[in-house]
C-alpha cells in the first residue's frame, strides 16, 4: 500500500505531476475589471461538482445542479447537527 501511495506522490513521474495545472499569466484578471456592456453579470459560489451522462441535455444539467445543491444541504445539516451536539 505504501508503495502505491509513494508512486502517486512522486513529482513529475507520478500521477499528480502529470495533472499539474498551467500557471496563469499576471494579467489574467485584467479583463474581469472591464464593465459589462451587454448581458447579465453573474456572481457565483462554487458548491461542488457531479458527473453527467449527456452534458448537452437541459434536463440532465438541471438534475445535476439539484444533486449538487442537495449534497450541500446534507453536508450543512450534518455540520449544524455536530455543532449543536457540542
Amino acid at each position: 500500500m505504501a508503495s502505491i501511495l509513494k508512486a502517486v506522490r512522486v513529482g513529475s513521474s507520478g500521477l499528480f505531476g502529470r495533472l499539474k495545472h498551467k500557471k496563469l499569466p499576471e494579467e489574467w484578471d485584467d479583463s474581469i475589471k472591464e464593465p459589462v456592456l451587454d448581458g447579465i453579470t453573474f456572481y457565483v459560489k462554487y458548491l461542488g461538482s457531479t458527473l453527467v451522462d449527456e452534458p448537452n441535455d437541459q434536463q440532465t444539467t438541471a438534475d445535476a445542479i439539484k444533486a449538487v445543491i442537495t449534497m450541500v444541504n446534507i453536508i450543512n445539516k450534518a455540520n449544524d447537527d455536530c455543532k449543536s451536539n457540542m
